[in-house]
Parts: structure tokens; C-alpha cells; sequence
């Protein structure tokens, strides 16, 4: 619908706990595969 829109979830995984599958099933469902951007921010690397 808007070629130049993106959807980010590298900020939402940490936050969501046990939700994360369900919020992960809805992101798939709404958003094409080549639109979504992951980013783990080296969370955890020491």
C-alpha cells in the first residue's frame, strides 16, 4: 500500500514477555515479509 513504509520490531521483542508469539503471529499476518526490520542491538553481548 505504501512503498516506502517499514514496520520495526527489533524494540518490541525485549518488552513483550510471554506475549511476544502472539504479538510476532499479528505482525506476520499484517505486515508483507519484506517490509519488516529487525534490529537486536546487541542486547545481552558483553
Amino acid at each position: 500500500m505504501h512503498a516506502n513504509v517499514y514496520m520495526d520490531v527489533g524494540l518490541a521483542n525485549p518488552h513483550m514477555g510471554a506475549q511476544v508469539r502472539e504479538v510476532l503471529r499479528n505482525v506476520l499476518a499484517w505486515c508483507p515479509f519484506d517490509k519488516l526490520l529487525y534490529a537486536s542491538d546487541g542486547v545481552g553481548i558483553s
